[in-house]
């Protein structure tokens, strides 16, 4: 018989204060269930051994377990998290997110069939200053996306599968080999897990009682450094999954603005930098006079630029690479390039 019914897993880094809210938050569950608590730091240098040092001394938690290890991104700490794992139950929560008192009650109600599912739960972004209009684009992507993948009709998306609140059994977590540790920046190890889970016959539930509240300062820039990330990301999955690059961004640039973006990014990135300097200004100007049009038009393009520029760094400039291709291939067997298809 499992000593807990449930392991919550909670990668972290320089969050102190948001996993000091986080504990909190658990140590106030309403539920009679059992469960353990792990945090893995992922190259944590604030004072966040502080905090869990100073949780553990109060003995709030059943068990709560922490471990540290050098910045190696989201995946492989949440992985780690898994192997301490004693659980039936894993329950995978961002470190900047507030469950809800009866989260962990709702995530075990639906476990207690011992079907082979995976629990959304929502993500509720706060948005902390009503002036922000990043933050409220950020608000209104999570509003869809929840609103989105609970509804009737939705057909289960591998997109749906956002690890910030989400809960399955430990079983076919490690049955599809856990998250694909290649992912070592922000962003599409969800993705790419979501996928195989979904492959290997796991049903996606998503409730949107089980909630979380997502405290997730939203800027420009973070926006943009996380496109660019979510670029990286998508490369990964279509060399392992060639058959989703349709559904991925990667080349469809729709839209002139969209067009100049890519074609900066990919072909004069260093004069791409220029115009997002100044692009940039006039965005915060916008954001300042409450044009929120041309605010939006700004956003899109600094957005697409940095996720195009993430594709060059992934994979070059393409006249280039396409020269480089044609002299390999007079030198080499027909189909010696296959491995590099994507480019």
């Amino acid at each position: 018989m499992n000593e807990f019914a449930c392991s919550v897993v909670i990668p972290s880094c320089n969050r102190a204060a948001k996993l000091e809210l986080l504990l909190a938050a658990l140590a106030t569950q309403d539920t009679a269930a059992p469960f353990e608590v792990i945090v893995v730091l992922d190259g944590s240098t604030d004072d966040s051994k502080a905090v869990l040092s100073t949780w553990e001394q109060l003995g709030a938690f059943a068990s709560l377990r922490w471990c540290e290890q050098t910045r190696q991104g989201q995946a492989i700490a949440r992985n780690t998290g898994s192997f301490l794992a004693r659980a039936p139950i894993l329950l995978f929560l961002d470190d900047d997110v507030i469950p809800d008192p009866d989260l962990i009650t709702v995530h075990l109600a639906h476990h207690a069939t011992g079907d082979r599912i995976v629990v959304l739960g929502d993500c509720e972004v706060v948005r902390t200053s009503s002036k922000s209009l990043a933050e409220l684009a950020m608000w209104m992507w999570w509003e869809d996306t929840n609103h989105r993948r609970s509804a009737a009709w939705q057909p289960p998306s591998y997109r749906d599968f956002c690890t910030g609140n989400l809960s399955l059994r430990r079983e076919d977590f490690a049955l599809v080999g856990g998250f694909d540790q290649d992912f070592t920046g922000y962003g599409r190890e969800d993705y790419e897990l979501g996928y195989r889970l979904l492959r290997s016959g796991v049903r996606f539930v998503a409730d949107r009682g089980a909630r979380a509240r997502h405290y997730n300062t939203a800027t420009l820039r973070g926006m943009c450094a996380a496109a660019r990330q979510e670029a990286h990301g998508d490369v990964l999955i279509a060399m392992k999954h060639p058959e989703l690059v349709s559904g991925l961004r990667l080349s469809a640039t729709e839209g002139l603005r969209t067009r100049i973006a890519a074609g900066l990014a990919m072909f004069a990135p260093w004069l791409g930098v220029t115009v997002c300097f100044f692009m940039r200004g006039k965005t915060h100007i916008a954001e300042k006079l409450r044009l929120r049009r041309r605010w939006r038009a700004g956003v899109d393009f600094l957005w697409a630029y940095s996720y195009y520029r993430g594709l060059h760094d992934r994979l070059g400039n393409p006249v280039r690479r396409q020269a480089g291709r044609a002299t390999r291939s007079k030198a080499e067997p027909h189909g010696a390039d296959a491995r590099v298809a994507l480019a």
